[in-house]
């Protein structure tokens, strides 16, 4: 099981709603990859809420129903997309549902949960109070231990002093066994060092702490750091570019995918924290593993907003 925590929430594009939120985005691409994937967010019962709650439900993602009922209002993100398809964000979050979970509340959906492999968290609900400051805390409690994803997912809009939030990303990294960053990530986070220089230094980081560290480049392809080695592979090319809304989240929903599909075939006992799924793995399966995300997200940049692909329309690409 994947279970993805964090802020669920409504992009609001050209005028239009589209569900989002990066956990969500997520668990929505790996469940479509065929992945058993579940969603703890605070999601509010208005009519925003209701729609988030209606697309989890049409795409086979479980939720924790006493979370689903928040008097608060659903976080909107207002996106604005650029000639290429990128998009800078903005986002309406005081006092909304998606930022209000507690640690007891997580802790009470994990524990409906006999088989929590993978963790996923980051972006917006790793960093906006009160809600940033419950998730690993919740997390250190599951047994046996899963493998914690944890994406950054940097959205300047929300971050009132970056070397603050540098130090917060470096705490939660120590935290996880695997973390994926874009280069964009890293020049924002580390400054005018340079992303050379900045790549370097969190690499550097990862591989004293024993994470898994994957930079993602767009267009330049994407890298797998793991301890003992690494792999580079290229980007797949997309043409005719709609969005690039939710494509590092297609990545994200695609790796884990895969790494729970490892780890059902590894035949593993019960007790057997999911860390040696990642521990087992060398450079031709984690080039496999890229090559599969890479696509995956490519398909997504064909489509408005977060909508990532089905497993059968990656495999018809491969």
């Amino acid at each position: 099981m994947i279970v993805c925590i964090g802020e669920s929430l409504i992009d609001v594009v050209d005028g239009e709603n589209h569900v989002g939120g990066c956990p969500l985005n997520v668990a929505l691409a790996a469940s479509r990859l065929g992945a058993s994937v579940a969603l703890f967010s605070k999601i509010s019962q208005d009519s925003m809420g209701r729609l988030i709650l209606e697309t989890l439900i049409d795409n086979c993602v479980m939720f924790d129903p006493p979370m689903c009922s928040s008097p608060l209002p659903t976080l909107k993100g207002h996106a604005v997309v650029d000639g290429k398809g990128c998009a800078s964000y903005k986002f309406d979050w005081v006092d909304s549902a998606a930022v209000s979970f507690s640690q007891k509340e997580l802790e009470n959906a994990f524990s409906v949960m006999t088989d929590i492999d993978f963790v996923m968290t980051g972006s917006l609900g790793t960093v906006l109070p009160p809600g940033c400051n419950e998730i690993f805390p919740a997390i250190s409690v599951i047994e046996p231990k899963p493998v914690v994803f944890y994406d950054p997912n940097v959205r300047p809009s929300v971050i009132a002093c970056m070397d603050d939030f540098r130090r917060k990303m470096l705490e939660y990294t120590v935290k996880s066994d695997i973390v994926k960053v874009s280069d964009d990530d890293l020049a924002l986070v580390y400054g005018n060092r340079g992303l050379k220089s900045a790549v370097d230094e969190f690499k550097g980081f990862c591989n004293e702490n024993n994470v898994h560290l994957i930079v993602t480049g767009g267009s330049k392809g994407s890298t797998w750091f793991a301890p003992s080695f690494s792999v580079d592979v290229p980007a797949v090319k997309v043409k005719d570019v709609v969005d690039t809304i939710g494509c590092g989240d297609a990545f994200d929903g695609a790796i884990l995918m895969q790494l729970q599909k490892r780890k059902d075939s590894m035949d593993l006992s019960s007790s057997t924290p999911s860390r040696v799924v990642l521990d087992s793995l060398g450079p031709e399966d984690v080039g496999i593993m890229l090559g599969f995300a890479s696509k995956a997200s490519a398909l997504n940049c064909l489509e408005k907003g977060c909508d990532p692909p089905r497993l059968a329309d990656v495999v018809s690409q491969m």
